[in-house]
């Protein structure tokens, strides 16, 4: 493997790579590029920092670690994880970028540390304060950043649901269960006050006293009803109406003897 460079504005440029792969190449000369790959909203960790930021008071890091070349769907729910947990205070993402030719940039510190070969990238692990020095793994995908965002919620990261809203889709599946007004008020009282500004939040609520009305059949038919609605002509306005609509009816739904069709 070698190396043609050219000298531009001060800088040494690679210009021709030659005998390796061009992925090859590139993986061996990210420790040259390294910032100019990070994420936005993602904060850059080796062996050499890891340990000095990660753990660090009143913070909880979600760090990623993978392939510097990491690319595809994957890749993609990783910036939007990024921006989609940017404002969160006391948190951050963290990205543990490893090496698989040339210097092995933090393959060592990962396998060790982590136990984590090649084949196994990516992964991610959240760290909190006074938690497990070595984190907690996460099991879901890693192509769709709501289930990302719902197992962050659940460990008490202070995230904004993706689409519909997590505290009022416990609600909806716990009437299809279990109809009891007590849920319609506790429901009102979230829609109207906690999530007054989300244009899903009034939707749990209208379904919740249809199905009071109507029983559980209300999901499927109202279901079919909004999927006929939208083949139609519709303003954008009611188009975008009809589709949070039918997106909260979906979570009832997975609770009811009805499957919506994907």
């Amino acid at each position: 493997f070698w190396l043609k460079f050219s000298c531009k504005r001060g800088r040494v440029v690679p210009v021709t790579m030659v005998r390796l792969g061009l992925r090859s190449a590139l993986c061996s000369l990210v420790p040259f590029w390294g910032a100019a790959v990070t994420i936005q909203g993602a904060v850059r960790l080796d062996s050499a920092t890891f340990d000095k930021l990660v753990g660090a008071p009143e913070t909880t890091f979600l760090v990623k670690f993978d392939e510097f070349s990491g690319y595809g769907d994957h890749a993609s729910t990783f910036e939007a994880l990024c921006k989609h947990t940017v404002e969160v205070k006391g948190f951050l993402v963290g990205e543990v970028g490893v090496q698989e030719h040339g210097d092995l940039y933090n393959q060592e510190f990962v396998q060790t540390r982590f136990g984590y070969n090649m084949t196994q990238l990516p992964a991610y692990r959240l760290f909190t304060p006074g938690g497990d020095r070595d984190g907690v793994e996460y099991d879901g995908s890693f192509t769709e950043l709501k289930p990302f965002i719902t197992w962050l919620r659940q460990r008490g990261v202070a995230a904004r649901s993706v689409d519909t809203i997590d505290e009022l889709d416990a609600l909806a599946r716990q009437y299809v269960q279990h109809a009891d007004d007590d849920v319609i008020a506790l429901a009102t009282q979230l829609a109207t006050k906690k999530f007054q500004d989300s244009p899903f939040a009034s939707w749990y609520v209208k379904i919740m006293n249809k199905i009071k009305e109507k029983g559980v059949a209300y999901i499927e038919q109202e279901t079919n009803r909004v999927q006929q609605v939208l083949e139609g002509r519709l303003t954008p306005e009611k188009q975008e109406d009809m589709k949070n609509k039918l997106m909260v009816l979906n979570i009832f739904a997975t609770k009811s003897d009805f499957q919506p069709s994907a």
